[in-house]
């Protein structure tokens, strides 16, 4: 798959140019190297939900497709099964790795941290899960989910727990796609919502979001 390709797969957008252009400059992001992952997960609202589809077309000056592309192929911690991923779904593992950020921004908002088998932890990978289904489609999202599962070297309980955490969030996602409200505001919802009735899994209890 081309890097053209890429380019015009997530620089499309039916908003005009001005009022993406001005979301753009409100964010007041450098166009550096972290560029777009930062325009990712920047606040929209009703004018500017699809702007962030334009974010390589804004950062395209230093922060390009194929250098966050290299940057996803290089990421630390990567198990063998989601290289693989990578390297023959690309577009897919673009998504899924911006994804990953926005989740984890969100995880650091709500908790003020982003640990390990704690709520955090269960949020993070609950609303991961759900914007990989509402990316991706659920059968790519659990495949990248899987192949983030698979390192050998994870405890078995930390691995079950996050096995059941992603699974909790695939299914909430298709419940608000069956609603038509399939949102990343709707998907930590659901995930604060699990959080307080019980229905996520935690082993190491430090307390829930601040």
């Amino acid at each position: 798959m081309s890097l053209l390709f890429l380019f015009f797969l997530f620089s499309n957008s039916a908003f005009s140019k001005d009022t993406c252009q001005t979301w753009f400059d409100k964010s007041k992001i450098e166009t550096n190297s972290d560029c777009l992952p930062k325009c990712t997960i920047f606040k929209t609202d009703l004018s500017s939900f699809s702007c962030p589809q334009r974010c390589p077309e804004f950062c395209q000056n230093k922060s390009t497709v194929a250098e966050l592309l290299g940057k996803v192929a290089y990421y630390p911690g990567l198990t063998p099964e989601e290289r693989k991923l990578i390297s023959k779904y690309p577009a897919e593992a673009l998504k899924a790795f911006l994804a990953k950020q926005k989740a984890e921004s969100a995880t650091t908002k709500r908790f003020k941290r982003d640990d390990e088998s704690d709520e955090s932890d269960a949020f993070r990978h609950f609303v991961w899960a759900g914007l990989l289904a509402k990316e991706l489609g659920p059968e790519m999202a659990k495949k990248f989910l899987d192949a983030h599962e698979s390192n050998q070297g994870i405890d078995n309980a930390e691995k079950a727990m996050d096995l059941a955490n992603n699974r909790a969030g695939l299914l909430a996602a298709e419940k608000l796609q069956k609603n038509g409200d399939l949102t990343d505001e709707q998907i930590e919802k659901e995930a604060l919502a699990a959080l307080k009735d019980g229905t996520l899994i935690v082993l190491k209890p430090k307390g829930g979001p601040l």
